[in-house]
């Protein structure tokens, strides 16, 4: 979901969710959580898929995570949390990050109407659009 590049498929972590060897029982586990619980699985898978992103990256590109830290302007402590999966990265830390390696951003949200929103960070999209009329700290409303 989050990869970059074609890589040697020895050395890469799968990030596109295979189907897990107990799948029933996962289900299972999905559809018997409350809402929080739920909610806080599907975060943790994203951000496993952002690091095994991160960590395929550098595997396909020969780099130790000092030098993928260089690359990106942080320390490999940084590099090694961010691998670890247990990094929250903020929307604008996560553009930064893919950014620096040449990659786009890829955002897709899906509503319980069926509607949906799909973007990258290479188009380009009126923020009116997202917000309407609302106010935006540090903006003033011309409206």
């Amino acid at each position: 979901m989050f990869s970059w590049g074609v890589g040697d498929g020895n050395k890469r972590m799968v990030t596109e969710n295979p189907e897990p060897l107990f799948k029933r029982d996962s289900d299972l586990l999905l559809e018997s959580a409350d809402d929080d619980t739920r909610f806080e699985l599907k975060l943790i898978g994203v951000m496993t898929d952002i690091s095994a992103a991160l960590i395929n990256y550098r595997a396909d590109n020969s780099l130790s995570q000092k030098e993928l830290a260089e690359k990106l302007e942080c320390s490999q402590a940084m590099v090694s949390k961010i691998e670890s999966g247990d990094y929250n990265f903020t929307i604008r830390k996560l553009f930064d990050v893919v950014n620096k390696l040449g990659g786009r951003v890829s955002l897709e949200i899906d509503f319980k109407d069926g509607t949906s929103v799909t973007n990258s960070s290479e188009e380009r999209v009126s923020i009116w659009e997202c917000v309407g009329n609302q106010s935006i700290k540090g903006m003033k409303n011309s409206a």
